[in-house]
């Protein structure tokens, strides 16, 4: 009982005093695709989608067990960036921020075999 006390006590302690993450890229894209975008960005190795893989390595396409026939992927990111800059010189402070628009970016991906045998090659 005492280490259950314990355990509850140092984890009620790290919860209080941690702060919380923000995981951001500031106003880049981390990636081009849904499928990527979940994986933190990665994609490259081994694409699972054609908007990756034209994307990040189109090479992916061509060998894969994913990439069997005809695909065609479509997919809308929406970015609203906030940033905002603040520099000092000489005892002058200039101040920025932006508009915070909404930015709308579109990506299409279509993939067709031109060959029957494996690798089939796109």
């Amino acid at each position: 009982m005492r280490r259950l006390i314990g355990i509850v006590t140092i984890l009620a302690l790290v919860v209080v005093v941690s702060s919380p993450a923000h995981g951001a890229n500031g106003s880049s894209l981390i990636s081009i695709g849904p499928i990527s975008r979940s994986m933190g960005g990665v994609g490259i190795a081994a694409p699972q989608d054609v908007v990756t893989a034209l994307s990040a390595n189109p090479a992916g396409m061509n060998f894969g067990p994913y990439c069997t026939g005809s695909q065609v992927d479509v997919d809308v990111t929406v970015v609203t960036p906030t940033p905002k800059a603040e520099i000092e010189r000489q005892g002058v402070v200039t101040r920025s921020n932006s508009n915070r628009n909404v930015f709308p970016i579109p990506a299409f991906g279509l993939s067709v075999p031109i060959t029957s045998e494996y690798p089939s090659w796109r």
